[in-house]
């Protein structure tokens, strides 16, 4: 009922869509229809009605710490909350071994006793869970852990269950290509691939301003549609890569090595964090922007909406739809594109759409949802007006 009636009230309500990427990815088979016919991802609240439902694009710049070889630097992805040091804490030279596997116990064990003894060990990701691999690697003596992406995109890792503080960040597939590229490769009597190397850990943070680059979805980033044909998420924010505080550390025993169970309190470092957590803090952001602007005009009593429906109307409808290889990405992955708050400030005119579009047509939204068509007619309609919101006719 709380959420329910959050339509009778200014107070617009931002959840993120989730990290569960696509259905078909999460599948591990690829395939369009299996026994699962729902190829939604997102969860609870995102998927609420009343809300905004928030996707994730990657930032196009990069802040964070840094790995060089062979002349070639490359950020990483720190998951830092769980007990374990950050990268940076080893700043220096160290040797590193790789391998084209998942990083269990046997992959370890198949390279021989020692091998990763005060080295750097670099997996892929896959097969087994992100903790399992840091575990066994921290085990058997590795000075800290790299799991690399078996996808395009970052990764942001839950290690929950890791018991050690050595090191644990990821990579993205193309920089362990790059590191593969610059080191020498071998393989075990098993048959296991495996390259050795070294590499430098930074001991500053850099930037990249990203300059050049152009946007893209964050491979973890939810897919609609719901199980109720509503168009979810609905608007894009920044996600991927975002240079923010750590949050709370965990105690370690006498050997530096292994949690004990207690929290010790916040940190003062930063991370590279990446999910819809960090994009839907960011449409926050915009609306209270816009929430300023709407109140300093008197937009709201100019136009005769409250000011969630202004503000809901005004972000969707002036978000950029984004694309990829010059196509148009899906809306089920970016809803009505990635956010932008210039374009709000300054747009001319707002659009309602019309009862027959979406049942969230009073609340500001702006989207189409056909809902079940059960006699499969093929001919649907819709209805909306723009509004104007200037002093010129």
């Amino acid at each position: 009922e709380l959420l329910d009636g959050l339509t009778e009230t200014d107070l617009l309500m931002v959840d993120s869509a989730g990290n569960n990427g696509s259905w078909a990815d999460n599948t591990m088979l690829g395939y369009l229809y299996w026994e699962d016919k729902n190829l939604a991802t997102g969860g609870s609240p995102g998927t609420y009605a009343n809300n905004i439902s928030v996707a994730s694009v990657d930032n196009l710049g990069l802040t964070g710490y840094t790995l060089k070889f062979n002349d070639t630097s490359i950020f990483y992805n720190e998951s830092a909350t769980y007990g374990n040091e950050p990268l940076h804490t080893l700043s220096g030279d160290y040797e590193f071994v790789m391998i084209d596997g998942y990083g269990s116990g046997d992959d370890w064990d198949a390279l021989g006793e020692g091998a990763l003894e005060g080295k750097v060990a670099i997996c892929s990701r896959g097969d087994i869970s992100f903790y399992v691999k840091a575990n066994e690697a921290a085990a058997r003596g590795a000075a800290a852990v790299i799991i690399y992406n078996n996808r395009p995109g970052t990764i942001s890792m839950n290690l929950k269950g890791y018991k050690y503080a050595v090191p644990a960040v990821s990579i993205t597939l193309a920089d362990a290509e790059a590191m593969k590229i610059s080191a020498e490769k071998k393989t075990t009597e098993s048959g296991l691939e495996y390259y050795e190397g070294t590499l430098t850990v930074s001991e500053r943070d850099a930037v990249d301003p990203g300059e050049g680059n152009e946007p893209a979805m964050s491979a973890f980033s939810s897919w609609g549609v719901p199980g109720d044909l509503s168009l979810k998420p609905e608007i894009t924010a920044p996600g991927g890569s975002i240079y923010s505080v750590y949050g709370l550390t965990r105690e370690m025993d006498s050997t530096g090595r292994r949690w004990t169970g207690n929290y010790v309190g916040g940190s003062d470092q930063y991370e590279n964090m990446s999910g819809t957590s960090m994009a839907a803090p960011q449409i926050a952001g915009l609306t209270a922007i816009l929430a300023q602007y709407v109140r300093e005009e008197g937009l709201d009593k100019k136009v005769g909406l409250t000011q969630r429906q202004l503000i809901q109307s005004l972000l969707m409808s002036t978000a950029k739809p984004m694309k990829n290889d010059g196509q148009y990405v899906s809306i089920l992955s970016q809803g009505s594109g990635l956010a932008n708050v210039y374009s709000a400030i300054k747009a001319q005119s707002h659009i309602l759409m019309g009862e027959n579009a979406t049942a969230a047509y009073a609340d500001g939204k702006v989207k189409v949802e056909l809902g079940h068509d059960p006699q499969r007619s093929g001919s649907y309609s819709y209805s909306f007006s723009i509004n104007n919101m200037s002093n010129r006719s």
